[in-house]
Formats: C-alpha cells, structure tokens, sequence
C-alpha cells in the first residue's frame, strides 16, 4: 500500500507550488527518519548490540495482468 504522501505529488491537477512544497516536505522527513536510524544504530551499538532486520519472503499469490500478458507472447 502506497504511503499518501508518495500518492499526492502524483495526482495530474496538482500545481507547482504545492508539488514543491510537498517534495520539501518529504525530503525533512526523510532526512529526520534517517537520523533517527543513526541514532538507533549509536545506542546499540552503545549497549553491545547489533540491529538486526530479518529478510522476508513469500511466494507471490497473484499475477499482474500486465506479466501475465507478456508471459504468452511467442
């Protein structure tokens, strides 16, 4: 599920200056959710400990149409 911040820069009747304001935005946020990661990897590594983020797969459970299309091409 896309974030709504990542959805409104993208709608057509958007004008300049609130695209720009938006991309602004996103980019503090960004900026502020990295160092917060920065931070967390400090007092880790501060107490001894390593974060870690484990890697998760599933299978696939639906096919897009659009592969599914290029799929049965000869």
């Amino acid at each position: 599920m896309a974030h709504p911040s990542s959805i409104y820069p993208q709608k057509v009747n958007i004008d300049l200056a609130s695209a720009v304001k938006t991309a602004n935005n996103l980019s503090s946020l960004i900026r502020e959710v990295r160092g917060n990661v920065r931070t967390a990897e400090q007092l880790a590594k501060e107490i001894g400990e390593k974060i870690e983020i484990p890697r998760v797969t599933q299978l696939q459970q639906k096919i897009s149409i659009g592969y599914a299309a290029c799929e049965m091409r000869p």
